[in-house]
């Protein structure tokens, strides 16, 4: 089977659950032009983000989804929310025509559901457990560490972070806070310095760093991974700090929250991050990260994926 993987540059997510497509020895293009001069090639097309699902093409076509790009538009506000309100009806007729929908949890099949009526299959994402469940264990020192990591951006809400840390630091004073990722969006990361003078919180800004390094010079300090992101993308950064065995603190809108709440993997919360912190200061977590090693691999991905493209070629 000949498939074409249609995707923008990929980030941290969309990279690794390319790699896993690897057995299938997929054909890979990132851009408009290149794939309407190759797409007669394929016999399937598999697409991975915005603009490449509303593409026209005579292909089976099927698009996997962490989260729909134009209708996170409107969260920007200004043009690109009207942009965004604009462009919708066009990508639900679009979506609608597509031979089918993957989407990695709940969350976004849910919404799904909503944007374009839609029930899209559920092929989760793998973490790399082998990899992650070799963290060394805890330092054993005085200070305890939250750490907040994905990129700066403001999706990935490093501003509630910091406001979370600030109520949690007034109880407990031997705590510190880790932002760790490279800077997408410079305004915000403005923004939250701004902010951390406001409550006169210090924290300690890590650039990002190939995995091996975070795993074994960081984690091993870290006590709690702290995940309020809003809609976008951050199912991996969560799972894999379970994995590693240190307990997770995620959003209601983290697109794996289901699956953390579900299976006793760490604690959801809405806005009681502080109460949570304490939680975990107090009482420690651990997860029950053996489920993840059973269900979320990345070869059930690729199964998954690969058996839904199948049937379109039959």
């Amino acid at each position: 089977m000949k498939i074409l993987v249609a995707s923008p540059k990929p980030g941290a997510g969309s990279g690794a659950a390319l790699n896993a497509l690897e057995p299938a020895s997929p054909t890979y293009c990132h851009s408009v032009g290149e794939f309407y001069r190759i797409q007669h090639k394929h016999q399937v097309i598999l697409s991975y983000g915005f603009p490449f699902h509303c593409l026209p093409t005579t292909k089976p076509h099927v698009w996997y989804c962490l989260e729909p790009q134009v209708y996170l538009m409107r969260e920007k506000g200004g043009v690109k929310k009207a942009v965004s309100k604009a462009a919708m009806p066009i990508e639900r007729w679009r979506v609608n025509s597509l031979d089918g929908c993957i989407v990695a949890d709940k969350a976004n099949a849910n919404r799904f559901w909503e944007l374009y009526g839609i029930h899209p299959i559920i092929v989760p994402y793998g973490i790399d457990y082998g990899f992650w469940s070799q963290t060394p264990p805890p330092i054993d020192d005085t200070v305890f560490t939250v750490a907040h990591i994905g990129e700066i951006q403001r999706f990935k809400n490093q501003m509630k972070s910091i406001e979370a840390f600030a109520e949690f630091h007034e109880d407990v004073s031997n705590s510190r806070l880790w932002i760790i990722g490279a800077v997408r969006d410079t305004s915000y990361f403005e923004s939250m310095k701004s902010r951390a003078d406001e409550l006169g919180v210090k924290f300690t800004y890590i650039y990002e760093m190939p995995r091996e390094r975070l795993r074994d010079q960081y984690y091993p300090y870290i006590d709690c991974v702290l995940h309020p992101i809003k809609l976008q993308g951050g199912f991996l950064t969560p799972l894999e700090a379970a994995a590693a065995n240190r307990p997770v603190i995620v959003s209601q809108e983290c697109s794996c929250s289901d699956i953390i709440y579900n299976h006793y993997l760490g604690l959801v919360s809405s806005e009681s991050y502080s109460f949570w912190l304490k939680y975990i200061y107090d009482n420690g977590y651990v997860p029950r990260r053996e489920w993840i090693q059973e269900n979320l691999t990345w070869e059930k991905y690729y199964d998954g994926v690969m058996s839904i493209l199948e049937r379109l070629t039959k």
